[in-house]
């Protein structure tokens, strides 16, 4: 990392945007350590589940048509997967970015919405890491603009209950 970029990311409390005087824009940094990104777990009962970390803009593989119904092959699963749209929680939408240059709406996109939970069953042999490698440069169309970034299996994803009141707590605590 850049010494300018590494020094001006330091802990603490940084304005940024544009009315910095006005209450807005007051931002906190706080240093993560590297390993407490989700990591993948192997999964015991031969399913894999993905979360969506931003939009993901999926073609069918027979028309080529925009779709919100995910596939093996989009995920680089092998093809005797099956959707499992009861651990699946999927929300989806539609819009149509402002083309600048053109003064007009651009194409319209359909997308699986970030935050989405996508798991398929029935997938036996899979190195999950090797998945993961393949997902790490993203998933379906407009990737250049920020869409298809995929986290497998996220090692809170597999747990029955999550708690989260810790990490409250000490946030609240720092203000």
């Amino acid at each position: 990392v850049d010494a300018s970029i590494q020094e001006a990311l330091t802990d603490g409390t940084v304005r940024v945007g544009r009315s910095r005087s006005a209450e807005f824009g007051k931002a906190r940094i706080k240093s993560v350590a590297a390993d407490s990104a989700p990591s993948a777990a192997s999964t015991a009962d031969d399913t894999v589940i993905l979360w969506a970390l931003s939009d993901l803009a999926l073609r069918d593989s027979q028309t080529g048509a925009p779709t919100c119904e995910p596939e093996p092959q989009h995920f680089g699963l092998p093809a005797g997967a099956e959707w499992d749209a009861q651990r699946s929680v999927l929300s989806s939408r539609r819009y149509s970015p402002f083309h600048g240059h053109r003064r007009r709406p651009d194409l319209e996109r359909q997308v699986i919405e970030r935050g989405s939970v996508i798991a398929f069953k029935q997938v036996q042999g899979v190195d999950l890491a090797e998945v993961s490698s393949q997902l790490s440069a993203g998933v379906g169309d407009y990737r250049e603009v920020g869409c298809g970034s995929v986290c497998v299996a996220p090692q809170w994803l597999q747990q029955t209950r999550v708690d989260l009141s810790s990490e409250v707590r000490s946030n609240r605590s720092e203000e």
